[in-house]
């Protein structure tokens, strides 16, 4: 029999059977699944709890162990690395109940002392250690017999001196006992790798003596297969040491973990099979009892199908079929009801397009044209022809591209009919330009039309002239960005006006509390210091009063230069004699670095005290902000037309950001100068004279290269040597 031909009945058994069973067998393996995957996980989840106590206990025996070790290296007799010391380590040997041999080396790693407990040691027959070797726990595995932990802690004779090493050996099997707490439930092992994955320590002797190796493989993936005629998976949990190179492993056989699955599967297979005889019968029975009414519901249908707007069917069957049959009734009355609807809609829709055309006909202000799914125009309003310039016979039928285009011939602004193409909506505002070229600004709103399905049928676009507002918008624009820029200017000079005022302030209390200090001490208790006491406060006063007035001198010379009050007193001097002198002013700054001056010895017709002030600043600057023990130096090269000055440190550098503003008014680097202040007014004054000389300033500097600012003046006399006023620029 073919499915075909099967009654409804018979199809609905069959059905039945393949919904009850299909999800059955599905449910059952899903249980299953999750069971299984549930109990491994606790599985796993206790393996790895045993294995972390497991490492845990070990630690701590080990840990025990480099106690005894230094306690024994702590006696003095071991101390003194002698051969003496082999009595005292004796003694320990036979308190400890761990050691089973103690070897003392001295620092060059021979052994100078032996003990063990079952055998006599020679210490000249032991290899020497190498002094590199760290100190701490290991395992070894010596030519023959179980692998021992050794153990190596310093001697030290004073505490903080290390003298030598002593080494001491414990037997393996001392970890038995915290390895086979792991197998205590569940048929779990414990197993203690070296970091090579071979066995060092197991419940069986001769799996230690057999030296297996555990395969790295099976802790990144958590299970391990083991092949051959006893094949078996066993769930792996792993943990590694800290006081030993080597690993804790707890294996189990992943069928203990998963034997409680198989009750409850034996349980909910009987279930479902109950559940699906139950649906199978419910479905014969509820069949054939639906059958019979249903075939008159079908020919009613297909009479509707046809176009029969008055079938309906009897209502006089039970329960749900008589429910239906009625449902149908009101479904072809309430169809019927939706034509007669659906007919005067349309005749409304009609009207309101109309009223709508002629209310878009009547809009000038805005350009209102609606497109065909492939972009021509189909409708063109007044404001589309007084905006784009196009009568309405022209635009018809044309391609909207060709009388209008978003964005100008740039395309800078999006195009909307691409964005409702996308979104259904696209609204831009920018340049426009119409199809003779000409350019307005402009928003563009446009929406994609669409059917009952969603797709687009055509587009309404609506083009606003905004040209005005946004002429106006920009002017008032840059206005706003004009005023920015200045309250950000005098922002940024109030800033650095209280910046200047807190770092001269501590500038100049730091000196003036020194002075106070020492003229307190010269003035309140004189007759009770040394002569040798009393010139060293005096020397402080005349030291920190020059700091002071070093640094009102550089006040003054901005507050001249900036004023354009200073002028430039041109005459002969030696350059290198010149130079001399400032250096040994800044002998006391200069003090703690290494100083390297190439200057010439040539007669020169510049600005002496000009000269001296840019020179004195530069070497200050590299003095403050260079580590002591770094060299500065100082070089100059003379030609016919020009005086070339070089100061080169060795400091933090600037960074490349900082150039262009390093020589602004209390400016400073943003490098991290460790405590390095200044003023932010020395580079200034630099840059000021320079200018004013007619000469220039560079800087060349990375971060962490140092700094090499380089001065290069004329030795002619500039045309702009006499400012107003007579002051000089360096008072």
């Amino acid at each position: 029999m073919r499915w075909g031909d099967a009654s409804i009945v018979r199809r609905l058994v069959i059905l039945s059977l393949l919904a009850g069973l299909v999800p059955g067998l599905v449910g059952i393996l899903l249980v299953r699944g999750l069971e299984e995957r549930s109990l491994s996980r606790e599985a796993i989840e206790r393996n790895d709890a045993v294995a972390l106590q497991t490492a845990a206990a070990i630690d701590g025996r080990v840990g025990a162990v480099e106690e005894q070790l230094r306690l024994v290296a702590s006696i003095p007799g071991v101390a003194g690395i002698s051969g003496s010391a082999a009595d005292d380590l004796s003694i320990a040997l036979r308190v400890s109940d761990e050691l089973d041999q103690l070897v003392l080396h001295d620092v060059q790693g021979r052994a100078v002392a032996a003990v063990a407990s079952s055998r006599v040691l020679d210490p000249d027959e032991i290899a020497v250690r190498p002094p590199e070797l760290p100190f701490g726990a290991g395992i070894l595995t010596p030519p023959s017999g179980l692998p021992v932990v050794e153990v190596a802690v310093p001697v030290e004779d004073p505490p903080g001196t290390v003298v030598g090493t002593l080494t001491g050996q414990v037997p393996l099997t001392m970890l038995t006992p915290e390895v086979d707490g792991g197998i205590l439930a569940a048929r779990r092992e414990a197993i203690l790798t070296d970091d090579d994955g071979v066995i060092v320590a197991h419940r069986e002797t001769d799996r230690v003596l057999a030296r297996q190796a555990y395969p790295a493989a099976s802790l990144r993936t958590g299970v391990r297969e083991v092949g051959g005629p006893a094949a078996r998976r066993w769930l792996i949990s792993s943990a590694e040491l800290t006081a030993l190179p080597a690993t804790v492993i707890v294996e189990q056989p992943e069928a203990v973990a998963l034997a409680p699955a198989e009750a409850t599967m034996n349980g909910v297979t009987a279930v479902l099979l109950a559940v699906v005889a139950g649906i199978v019968a419910a479905v014969i029975l509820t069949g054939r009892r639906l059958l019979r009414p249903l075939r008159g519901l079908v020919e009613a249908v297909a009479r509707l199908e046809r176009g029969d707007r008055a079938v309906r069917v009897p209502t006089g069957a039970a329960a749900e079929v008589g429910a239906l049959a009625e449902g149908f009734n009101r479904m072809a009355g309430a169809l019927d009801e939706r034509r007669s609807q659906l007919e005067a809609a349309e005749i409304s829709a009609r009207r309101s397009e109309e009223r709508l055309r002629l209310l878009v006909e009547g809009v000038e202000d805005y350009a209102i044209v609606l497109l065909g799914r492939e972009g021509r125009i189909r409708s063109w309003n007044t404001g589309a022809h007084r905006l784009l310039g196009y009568d309405r016979d022209e635009a018809l039928g044309r391609p909207f591209a060709d009388v209008f285009a978003a964005g100008g011939a740039s395309g800078a602004t999006a195009d909307p009919l691409l964005e409702a193409a996308t979104s259904h909506r696209g609204d831009t505002e920018g340049w426009c330009q119409r199809g003779d070229g000409t350019r307005f600004w402009a928003r563009t709103v446009a929406t994609a039309l669409t059917d009952e399905q969603g797709d687009p049928y055509g587009y309404a676009v609506v083009v606003h002239d905004l040209t005005e507002r946004q002429a106006a918008r920009v002017a008032l624009e840059d206005a706003l960005a004009r005023e920015q820029e200045a309250a950000e200017e005098l922002r940024r000079t109030s800033e650095l006006k209280d910046e200047f005022l807190a770092i001269a302030t501590h500038e100049i209390r730091t000196p003036l509390a020194a002075i106070l200090g020492a003229s307190n001490l010269l003035s309140g208790g004189a007759g009770d210091l040394e002569e040798e006491e009393q010139e060293r406060m005096r020397s402080m006063i005349a030291t920190h009063a020059q700091d002071l007035r070093q640094m009102v001198d550089r006040l003054l010379d901005f507050t001249r230069l900036q004023a354009g009050r200073a002028q430039l007193v041109r005459e002969r001097f030696d350059l290198a004699e010149e130079l001399e002198r400032v250096v040994n002013v800044l002998e006391r700054q200069l003090a703690d670095h290494a100083l390297d001056v190439d200057v010439p010895s040539r007669e020169l017709e510049l600005d002496r005290e000009g000269l001296r002030h840019v020179v004195t600043n530069l070497l200050s600057n590299a003095a403050k902000f260079s580590p002591p023990g770094s060299t500065i130096t100082l070089a100059a090269a003379v030609d016919d037309e020009h005086l070339v000055v070089r100061v080169s440190d060795q400091g933090r550098g600037i960074p490349a950001a900082d150039h262009e503003t390093v020589f602004e008014l209390f400016r400073q680097s943003t490098a991290p100068y460790s405590s390095a202040r200044g003023t932010g007014v020395g580079l200034a004054i630099v840059k000021r004279y320079v200018e004013l000389a007619g000469g220039d300033v560079t800087l060349e500097s990375a971060e962490g290269e140092g700094a090499t600012f380089t001065v290069t003046l004329p030795l002619t006399d500039p045309a702009e040597t006499a400012p107003v006023g007579g002051e000089r620029a360096a008072g």
